[in-house]
C-alpha cells in the first residue's frame, strides 16, 4: 500500500486550526430575547338590530321580521342585496346541486327520483352535508345552490320527473327536509361564532309542472287539486 506523506508546513497549519476550533467550541453567542407581550384579541359579540338577524329566535318569527322590514319596491324586485338591512344577496343559487355539485369533479349521487327509493331520511341528510361542503370547496363553489326540487311528480311525461322525489307529498316533504337539514348544518363554535354552512335554494315547489311554455305560462290549477294534492 502506498504511504501518504504530509509536509511539516501542512501539519503545522492543521494544528493551529485545531487549536482555534477548540477555543471557540465552548463559546455560546449571546442572543437577546425580545420581550414580546402575548397577543390579545377581543371578539365583540354580534348584537342583532332586527329579529331576523337573531339566530335564537323562532324561524317563523325571523321570516316575518324580514318580510315586514322590506319595502314594496324591494319585494317586487325580489329582494337581493339590501345594504340597509345587512342582507347579502350574494347567497343566491350557484348552479344545480340536486344530486351533487354540477359542473365540477364532485361526488355524483343518484338522481333525486332514485334517492327517493331509499326512503331514508338519515341518508339524505348525509348527502346534503356532502353537497354543501363540496360546493364550498369546489372550483365552481358557492354558498347556495338550486336544490332540492320539491315538485310533485303528477304525470310521468313530465320532462323533469327525475328531479323530483316522486308523487307522494309526504315522502317529498320528508326527504326534502332531510337533505335541507344536512345542507344547513351549523359550523362548530360558540353561539356568536357558528353559522349555517350552506343555504339550499328550494326550486319551484308549487304548480311548476303545470307550465306549457317556460317563458310565458299560466300555471292554473283547481282548488280541489290544490288541497288534495299540493297541500
Amino acid at each position: 500500500m502506498k504511504k501518504v506523506q504530509f509536509s511539516g508546513r501542512f501539519l503545522s497549519m492543521a494544528l493551529v486550526a485545531a487549536i482555534i476550533v477548540s477555543l471557540f467550541a465552548g463559546l455560546t453567542p449571546a442572543v437577546a430575547t425580545p420581550d414580546i407581550a402575548p397577543l390579545s384579541v377581543t371578539v365583540k359579540p354580534f348584537i342583532p338590530a332586527y329579529t331576523f338577524q337573531d339566530g335564537a329566535e323562532d324561524t317563523g318569527d325571523r321570516l316575518n321580521s324580514l318580510i315586514n322590514e322590506l319595502t314594496l319596491e324591494e319585494k317586487i324586485a325580489g329582494a337581493g342585496t339590501i345594504n340597509r338591512l345587512g342582507v347579502n344577496g350574494g347567497r343566491t343559487g350557484g348552479g344545480e346541486g340536486l344530486h351533487g355539485v354540477a359542473g365540477s369533479q364532485a361526488t355524483v349521487f343518484p338522481s333525486s327520483l332514485g334517492l327517493s327509493q331509499t326512503w331514508d331520511d338519515a341518508l339524505l341528510e348525509k348527502i346534503g352535508d356532502i353537497i354543501a361542503k363540496e360546493s364550498e370547496a369546489g372550483i365552481v363553489g358557492g354558498l347556495s345552490r338550486l336544490t332540492p326540487v320539491l315538485d310533485l311528480l303528477r304525470d310521468p311525461r313530465y320532462g323533469r320527473a327525475y328531479e323530483t322525489y316522486g308523487e307522494d307529498a309526504f315522502l317529498t316533504g320528508s326527504l326534502g327536509t332531510a337533505i335541507g337539514k344536512g345542507m344547513t348544518s351549523r359550523t362548530a363554535g360558540t353561539n356568536e361564532q357558528e353559522y349555517l354552512q350552506f343555504l339550499p335554494n328550494v326550486k319551484h315547489p308549487l304548480a311548476y309542472n303545470n307550465e306549457i311554455n317556460r317563458l310565458w305560462t299560466n300555471s292554473s290549477f283547481t282548488p280541489r287539486n290544490t288541497y288534495e294534492y299540493y297541500i
